[in-house]
């Protein structure tokens, strides 16, 4: 009798007539007892004539799963068998030969990879497939109190894309897509195991599965599948809302008694509202948009495809949950501690002293006006931002991300003229989450073009704001990788909103450039900063879509010359590691030639790396031109600089004339940098340092023969 009594049984059996469902208790039986003769295959014994029985794995949906080992190739597989009857059945035979072909045509790193398929003299079909070693998403999400964070779920999803994308364009559906299903490996590969059910989708109208027997998972069955309608990839992407429902808030969207049930769900009952563990790192309201979204009951509501699905939750995965925890604002618990303290103390004298309302109101009033007239930099900006607005340049509206990006930008500049690494900390995570609320906007509403901005900007952010903290010693070498992985994904989305010569293409691969420096990658390094500077000297144009803000310097993402330069002394110490002599003088020259155009940089190290190229030219005995170039760098040097810029790059230049053998001249530039400090009073903390590091230069000049 089924489990909800005699009286639910005919509402049950019209359930199943509608959905012209037909599922037969015996089959299962006769199932089962077909599978009883894999059982005797035992360890040791010899299949197929090549494959030696290892072990146990599991139990399929059509077959059983062994380990065996090649004895000709020694070489350790899967193996998965069937019973031998299925042969006399066209439907069952139909579905193994599918199975064949499908696993046989699927060549993807993310997919299990078939090694062999037939039947044995015994009459037993068998599909041989590699055998991975590792731990199912099931297993992963149960040592995980059931949900996974932002970052491994991304790991492993952009995987599962990948794998799913390139099997749809070879006209394959899955259809039983599971955690049990993924399979992650030691070094984080995902394999997707089991194509045991999937379907090739052939031009021939006559190759249909039979539609006596139901294929696939019912907790992760969309809802054609479970009516036994026809089914495409659209079907793998509602088994994917299910499976992203699942990883992140660990539960499955619908729950039932019995799979009939499960499945009726699917196919009749509006998913619910996705809540997310107070633990998750994941924005609910995003996640909850894109999984209502792939749970959706008509096919053409859902994505198109899995591609955009990915994109969607790139994107949504770059908006970071705003944080509660101070610590994480630049704000330390012995900061907070002092001022409670303070607070405490303060109200306390003022206690003890009989403190009045009334007597305080007089004797503050000037404090207040004065208060009054003194706006902090955050207030000047708003007022700035007010003002901007009244000419109709920008909508002041807290859901407007045009509005959101340049505010984040103001933050992130003001941040550069701050010397405290606290300062520049605060600031910067400001601008961190400034550009989240752009990119919320965006997520809803979008907008390719202000949202490459906002991944570029926030990248940038996040990179000021890794440096203040490692200033202050307060990340470890795990968080400095996690934030530059976080930053190349966001230029890698960005990367997929402009076009692949743009002046914007160029930006990005700059920025890549120099994270994956940092993250001990040269030699992809070296291509994207090879990528940047190529498409800078090329004078490449930018997106059609900056034409917006044509007459806005401050909003298009400008490539500062100084930048550029950057780059190039990124590719220069790469290459300085590669030992490419000729490279590196070539590249010393392009330096020389882009650093012309600087007439305002306040990077002494620049400087410092400039002179390299006619040390280089010297020790290649052209010491004419090495000459040459230093007196261009003294003429660049006079234009429009600091005093302190100016004096300090004179005594480097200097240096490099002593090295070159021009004492000389060595000296007038220390003789004239002294100088014209002299005619400074009072002398800044700059320029007492210049003067001192002048006097050092001046005995190290002399003390050379």
């Amino acid at each position: 009798m089924p489990p909800h009594g005699p009286s639910k049984r005919p509402k049950v059996l019209g359930y199943l007539e509608r959905t012209n469902l037909r599922i037969s208790l015996q089959m299962m039986d006769d199932q089962i007892q077909k599978l009883d003769t894999q059982q005797s295959l035992k360890v040791g014994q010899l299949f197929a004539d090549v494959y030696r029985i290892v072990g146990w794995i599991g139990q399929g949906a059509n077959g059983t799963v062994l380990e065996a080992e090649h004895t000709l190739l020694s070489r350790h597989v899967a193996l998965k068998i069937f019973p031998a009857e299925i042969l006399a059945d066209a439907d069952a035979t139909r579905r193994f030969n599918n199975e064949a072909k499908a696993i046989a045509k699927l060549d993807h790193q993310n997919i299990v990879k078939a090694t062999a398929a037939g039947i044995s003299s015994d009459g037993i079909p068998f599909i041989a497939t590699e055998l991975v070693e590792g731990k199912t998403l099931e297993s992963i999400l149960e040592q995980n109190a059931g949900f996974i964070k932002r970052e491994p779920l991304l790991n492993i999803f952009n995987q599962i894309f990948d794998a799913l994308s390139y099997a749809h364009e070879q006209g394959i559906v899955h259809r039983d897509l599971k955690p049990s299903n993924v399979m992650i490996t030691e070094s984080g590969e995902v394999k997707i195991l089991d194509f045991g059910i999937a379907k090739f989708l052939s031009a021939n109208p006559q190759d249909k599965t039979a539609t006596r027997l139901l294929m696939g998972s019912p907790a992760y069955m969309s809802p054609e599948q479970a009516g036994n309608k026809p089914v495409d990839h659209r079907s793998d992407i509602y088994s994917l809302g299910v499976l992203l429902f699942r990883c992140v808030s660990g539960k499955l969207p619908f729950e039932a008694d019995s799979d009939l049930m499960m499945m009726y769900q699917h196919q009749n009952s509006a998913a619910p509202k996705l809540s997310l563990p107070k633990e998750s790192d994941i924005n609910a309201d995003l996640m909850n948009a894109l999984v209502q979204r792939c749970l959706a009951k008509d096919p053409n509501d859902r994505y198109a495809k899995v591609s955009e699905l990915q994109v969607d939750l790139n994107r949504m995965a770059n908006i970071e949950v705003p944080s509660k925890n101070f610590e994480q604002q630049g704000i330390s618990k012995k900061t907070i501690t002092n001022l409670l303290c303070s607070t405490l103390l303060i109200a306390g004298l003022l206690c003890y002293f009989g403190f009045s309302p009334k007597t305080k109101k007089v004797e503050n009033q000037p404090a207040r006006i004065e208060q009054k007239q003194a706006l902090s930099s955050e207030q000047k900006d708003e007022r700035e931002s007010s003002h901007r607005t009244s000419e109709g340049k920008i909508s002041l509206n807290s859901s407007n991300a045009e509005f959101l990006i340049w505010r984040a930008r103001n933050f992130y500049h003001s941040s550069e003229h701050k010397e405290h690494p606290a300062e520049r900390l605060a600031l910067c995570q400001k601008s961190v989450q400034t550009y989240d609320k752009a990119l919320a906007v965006l997520f809803k509403k979008p907008d390719n073009y202000l949202h490459y901005l906002a991944n570029v900007g926030k990248c940038r952010a996040l990179g000021h704001r890794l440096l203040a903290d490692q200033r202050l010693g307060s990340v470890t070498e795990e968080r400095a990788e996690e934030i530059n992985t976080q930053r190349m994904r966001l230029l890698s989305a960005a990367y997929g909103l402009v076009p692949r010569n743009s002046y914007e293409a160029g930006v990005i691969s700059r920025e890549l450039g120099i994270i994956l420096i940092a993250l001990n990658k040269p030699d992809v390094a070296r291509e994207e900063l090879n990528k940047a500077i190529n498409l800078r000297e090329a004078q490449a144009e930018w997106s059609p879509d900056s034409e917006r803000y044509a007459d806005r310097d401050d909003f298009k993402e400008a490539d500062k010359p100084v930048d550029l330069l950057i780059a190039y002394c990124a590719l220069i110490k790469i290459e300085k590691e590669r030992g490419d002599k000729k490279r590196v003088l070539d590249l010393y020259k392009r330096f020389w030639q882009a650093s012309k155009t600087i007439v305002n940089s306040s990077e002494e190290a620049f400087m410092k790396e400039l002179v390299q190229y006619p040390l280089l030219l010297g020790s290649a005995g052209k010491k004419a031109e090495a000459f040459e170039v230093l007196q261009n760098l003294v003429d660049q040097s006079c234009s429009e600089k600091h005093l302190g810029d100016k004096t300090a790059d004179f005594l480097t230049i200097a240096q490099a004339y002593a090295t070159l053998g021009n004492k000389s001249k060595a000296l007038e530039l220390v003789q004239t940098a002294e100088d014209d400090i002299a005619k400074v009073s009072p002398l800044n903390a700059r320029l007492t340092d210049v003067l001192a590091r002048a006097k050092q230069v001046r005995v190290e000049i002399n003390s050379r023969t």
